[in-house]
């Protein structure tokens, strides 16, 4: 087992190519809790917002990152369980609901509703980010809280995971808005018209200030609050060779739509390398794969082995008369 895994590790050093900047003094890691094949390496994640956040003055603390890779599903997250006011962000999953009762015909496009059609609440909501008809999205759909009670079926978080503030005063995390945006990615049949909408939204701003030769599917998120706390947010899918999905959330960062644009710039650059680097991850973990079946398949022979002998010695013997 360990020669097999030698050989596996070897085929990855033959063929996976790596950038090593003057200051990187960690490089990371092939595999880690993200999974037992994972692509993504978590120490360059983490000096990716570090180096950032030092070179820019930031305070660390007010900032939460998603990354999902899409062509493998491996994600990463920085502050991922830190609570903030949602904004806009919260009109995604509003018309995620809404779209899915568009796929089951419950509701048409010329369907009314607060005077609105879908086809124009659509338009409105996801490209203008108008709130009060995302406001009357809700209300058509029940209270406030039950409305954030349905969100959660487009997360995979244990319902123990949710604070108060999630249902009353719709604050979210970046690992629930990257799970959300997954949901959408992985299933875009089930939501018809989401995507397309969201990829006019914003069209100089936010992750595209920072990206501008890609298909960019963006809800921002801006807000400052009674107290003067500004939070600003973007999450998007950003449409590399190879999909990924990205979420920033940021509170009194100051220069908030610099911060959001240079750093979804910094993950189309790391997105861009696991491209380059998928080929020869994907044969090592075919690879791999393949070994595990094969001692698998051994070991089963094995105790096969044994439990025929061990029956055969346990028969009594003929008896001669």
């Amino acid at each position: 087992l360990v020669l097999r895994w030698a050989k596996a590790l070897m085929h990855i050093a033959q063929n996976i190519s790596v950038s090593i900047d003057e200051d990187q003094l960690l490089l990371g890691r092939a595999g880690s809790k993200l999974g037992r094949y994972g692509i993504l390496y978590p120490e360059a994640l983490q000096q990716i917002v570090d180096a950032y956040c030092d070179r820019k003055g930031l305070n660390r603390e007010n900032i939460s990152v998603g990354f999902c890779y899409t062509a493998t599903g491996d994600t990463w997250y920085y502050n991922p369980d830190v609570w903030y006011y949602s904004a806009s962000m919260y009109k995604v999953p509003v018309m995620m609901i809404l779209a899915e009762r568009y796929k089951a015909g419950e509701i048409t496009d010329e369907t009314k509703i607060s005077g609105l059609s879908l086809a124009e609440a659509n338009e409105l909501i996801l490209v203008y980010s108008h709130n009060d008809y995302a406001h009357a999205m809700m209300h058509y759909i029940g209270t406030d809280a039950e409305c954030r009670t349905l969100y959660q079926q487009y997360a995979q978080l244990p319902q123990d995971y949710y604070v108060q503030d999630f249902y009353d005063y719709s604050y979210f995390t970046a690992r629930f808005m990257t799970q959300v945006m997954q949901t959408l990615y992985n299933e875009q049949e089930r939501f018809p018209n989401v995507v397309e909408h969201l990829l006019r939204a914003q069209p100089h701003e936010y992750f595209r200030a920072g990206i501008t030769d890609v298909e960019i599917a963006q809800k921002y998120g801006n807000f400052q609050d009674s107290l003067g706390r500004q939070f600003t947010h973007d999450t998007g899918i950003v449409y590399t060779e190879n999909p990924f999905i990205l979420t920033i959330m940021t509170k009194n960062m100051g220069a908030q739509d610099t911060v959001i644009a240079g750093l979804c710039g910094a993950f189309e650059d790391y997105a861009r390398s696991l491209d380059a680097q998928l080929p020869a991850w994907q044969e090592a973990r075919r690879l791999a794969e393949q070994e595990e079946a094969q001692r698998r398949a051994e070991e089963e022979a094995r105790l096969t082995a044994e439990q025929n002998a061990a029956q055969t010695e346990a028969e009594p013997e003929g008896v001669i008369t």
